[in-house]
């Protein structure tokens, strides 16, 4: 009988697969990559920028059972991850099995449907995607492979590293740590004015903490006046005239509208992240790896996304089961804007059946299911419906500042009920408060001129920003638009396990390896400017459409790094590394420095960069 190979790249992924499609299909893995370019030189040609790939030794393993089972299958179908990497993937299979028509199917889900419906509608490689996957793995190289050695060098220190989306995190840490060194603590004082009683009371303030952060003298300089005025006018009872004149407003302006708030749309690949680590203190890691499991068991859909969006006829079965639970619904689905420029996958993640609310077989895959369903159901209930008054009153005395008030009254909670009674409802941002309700404010014209009940006065000390988390690191860089969420795992890891910063209660704090490194790199090198790095995704993006070939953009940043390195060289360093622990080198009877490697810790001879090199190095 006539069968089918399936080629896909996970050995989970192979087995369960396997059982959907039954004898008709041989279902084989990858496990993997199987091309990589070498480790011994650049692998780039620098004249053409074609990479030079070479078969890894788990490579050579997969082709010869592939190459086994081809002779037993008439047709055969590669079924990849649908991504950049797994579109790469997918061309290296085809050229190295040369295979003459094979088909690619591109499946979000292990499910019968959704694998059958794939292989129905294969079709071609997109090498658009393909070309994309090799200028970010040859960007990457370049910048690795041709700084490395001469950084570690130049800081006398191996088992250094460098990279593009690893010197943006860097860059971050040390600027924000820099900003809360340079932190001087000032007085901020807040003034509060109070109208009305008991139920009617409300209040109106002057603030003067918003844009106290950004140091700016005039702001401070203001506070401290009109708080000072205050103070004084209401406190001085010789002066009852001027504390009437401070209590004393007119209203210059009042509205009032209805405002909606949406619930937040189903996970991404950051915002699964974002939320395992604010409610579990999971990283990346741990994160993906649970979500990887789930969706090879055929439980939810592809977690390496960023698409907002869910497919027509999963938001009607939402919306059914929604029903039947008597949650509120929006006479129209909600939508959710996606991402301009990507192409990674074509939905959000969500279960791949919305009748099972549990899953998972530990507790990591169980909060992470729970999680995905709970954030499925919730992105399709009905907003929450506010009243909002606002009304914004200047002082008719001698300060002359504006106050403002604002009222905020809960209509009708929408989808906030059910985010409050399952725990769906942690905002992404943690910084982010929701609406507060606030009193309702009365109706004032413009013009009219009120009177204070009270005033109350307040004095704090400004705070330093906080520190980064992983979460909010990995936010910032998708905000900036610096690489992809889904290898924010690798790059966190490479971050503390090379000892560039280390966790504290929580808190992400560089280290003085990583400081002297952000300084020997960054005032030379474009890469480590995050606007440039920014273009560089963007470029990424252009040649995923078609719209920039990607041998352009490896040129383009070879030449960058080529007329800079010799700066480089000579530049003056700035910061030096710490000492380390040393010992007699038995080779050369230099110190040798206990270094940092992507294996773990080693021994290192500081005579590698001698006229007379000693490469001897020691495990630790």
């Amino acid at each position: 009988m006539p069968r089918t190979l399936l080629i896909v790249d996970s050995e989970a992924k192979a087995l369960r697969i396997q059982q959907i499609l039954g004898a008709d299909y041989l279902v084989a893995a990858t496990n993997g990559h199987i091309c990589d370019l070498p480790v011994d030189e650049l692998g780039i040609d620098t004249s053409t920028f074609y990479l030079a790939y070479n078969l890894t030794v788990r490579g050579r393993a997969a082709l010869a059972r592939l190459r086994t089972l081809l002779k037993q299958c008439d047709r055969v179908v590669i079924g990849t991850e649908p991504d950049k990497d797994g579109e790469a993937l997918a061309w290296h299979l085809v050229t190295r099995l040369r295979l003459k028509k094979p088909l690619r199917a591109r499946f979000t889900e292990i499910t019968d449907a959704a694998i059958r419906e794939a292989i129905q509608g294969s079709a071609g490689i997109e090498y658009n995607l393909v070309h994309s996957h090799q200028a970010r793995r040859g960007i990457d190289r370049m910048i690795g492979y041709t700084l490395s050695r001469p950084l570690a060098a130049k800081l006398g220190r191996k088992g250094l590293s460098t990279g593009r989306v690893q010197v943006a995190a860097k860059a971050l840490l040390i600027e924000h740590e820099r900003l809360i060194r340079s932190h001087r603590a000032s007085l901020l004082h807040s003034v509060e004015l109070q109208f009305g009683q008991g139920a009617d009371q409300w209040v109106a303030r002057w603030n003067p903490h918003v844009g106290a952060a950004s140091n700016t003298p005039s702001l401070t300089g203001n506070a401290l006046m009109a708080a000072d005025r205050v103070r004084a006018a209401c406190a001085d009872r010789a002066a009852a005239k001027r504390a009437e004149a401070v209590r004393t407003l007119g209203v210059t302006s009042y509205g009032a509208k209805q405002r909606l708030r949406v619930p937040p749309p189903p996970l991404t690949t950051s915002t699964l992240q974002q939320q395992a680590a604010h409610r579990w203190g999971y990283d990346p890691k741990q994160t993906m790896s649970a979500a990887e499991a789930l969706f090879e068991a055929g439980l939810v859909t592809v977690p390496r996304t960023d698409q907002t969006s869910l497919q027509r006829h999963v938001v009607d079965t939402v919306r059914d089961v929604a029903q039947a639970r008597g949650l509120p619904l929006p006479a129209k689905p909600n939508r959710f804007p996606a991402p301009a420029a990507t192409l990674e996958a074509s939905e959000a993640i969500r279960p791949t059946d919305l009748a099972i609310e549990s899953a998972g077989i530990d507790e990591h895959q169980q909060n992470i299911y729970r999680l995905v369903w709970l954030r499925t159901i919730q992105s399709q209930l009905a907003p929450a419906l506010y009243d909002v008054q606002e009304v914004n009153l200047l002082d008719k005395g001698e300060t002359g500042f504006e106050f403002k008030a604002i009222g905020r009254q809960l209509v009708d909670p929408g989808f906030l009920e059910f985010a409050r009674e399952t725990g769906a409802g942690i905002p992404d941002d943690p910084e982010d408060v929701g609406d507060e309700e606030a009193p309702r404010l009365p109706c004032l014209t413009r013009g009219t001129v009120i009177h204070a009940s009270a005033f109350r006065t307040d004095s704090s000390a400004s705070s330093p920003p906080k520190r980064y988390t992983v979460a909010s690191l990995g936010r910032k860089l998708e905000m900036l638009g610096i690489g992809r969420p889904a290898t924010y795992a690798v790059i966190f890891a490479t971050l503390l396990n090379r000892g560039y910063a280390v966790i504290r209660d929580g808190y992400l704090y560089p280290t003085a390896t990583c400081e002297a490194v952000y300084d020997a790199l960054h005032p030379v090198f474009s890469y480590t400017d995050l606007r440039y790095t920014r273009e560089i995704e963007t470029a990424l993006d252009a040649i995923a459409h078609g719209r920039r070939k990607h041998t352009d953009l490896m040129r383009e940043v070879w030449g960058k790094l080529q007329a800079e390195l010799p700066t480089f060289e000579t530049a003056e360093l700035r910061t030096r590394l710490p000492q380390s622990e040393v010992k007699p080198c038995p080779e050369c009877r230099r110190n040798m420095d206990l270094a940092i490697g992507p294996y773990g810790k080693f021994w290192s001879c500081r005579g590698f960069t001698a006229d007379t090199p000693c490469t001897h190095t020691e495990s630790a």
